[in-house]
C-alpha cells in the first residue's frame, strides 16, 4: 500500500522510552506546537490524542512516526492507528542512516521530526501495515 500520494497536513515524531514518550508536531504550513511529554499509560495516551484533536486537523490527515523501541512503542501505536491516524514506525537504524544521509544528527525528537517530514517527501515512510497485523493478533 502506498501512502506518500496522501496530503498530510500534520506531522507528528514521537521520541519512545520505557515510562514515557515525547511528541512533537507541526503542521504542513510550518505552524509548530509545544512538544508534549507523557507517561507510557492509557492516561498519557489520551493526553496525547487530546492534544492532536485539539489542532483541528483530521486523524487521516496526520501523519505519526515514531521509532521501534523495545516493545515501548506498541500501546502507543496502536491506540493512534485505531484511532485513525496514520502511524509508521520507523527502525531507529534508518532514521540514523537517513540523517547521515542529509549530513545532519538525529538526536531530540524536533529533529527527529524534521528528519521524518525528510523521509516522507523522498517517498520513505509511509503508514505501517504491520500495524493492522498486530492489532488482529
Amino acid at each position: 500500500m502506498a501512502d506518500t500520494d496522501v496530503g498530510y497536513r500534520l506531522f507528528v515524531g514521537i521520541d519512545i522510552a520505557a515510562d514515557t514518550f515525547t511528541a512533537a508536531w507541526r503542521a504542513s504550513g510550518g505552524e509548530g506546537f509545544p512538544p508534549y511529554t507523557g507517561e507510557q499509560t492509557p492516561t498519557g495516551r489520551a493526553g496525547l490524542q487530546q492534544r492532536l484533536h485539539a489542532t483541528g486537523l483530521a486523524p487521516d490527515a496526520t501523519l505519526v512516526v515514531l521509532e521501534a523501541t523495545g516493545p515501548y512503542w506498541v500501546a502507543l501505536a496502536l491506540g493512534l492507528h485505531e484511532a485513525g491516524y496514520r502511524v509508521a514506525v520507523v527502525n531507529p537504524r534508518q532514521a540514523h542512516h537517513f540523517a547521515k544521509a542529509q549530513l545532519r544528527r538525529a538526536n531530540g525528537v524536533a529533529s527527529f521530526l524534521r528528519l521524518f517530514r525528510n523521509l516522507d517527501t523522498a517517498g520513505e515512510v509511509g503508514a505501517s501495515q504491520e500495524l493492522a497485523a498486530v492489532s488482529r493478533a
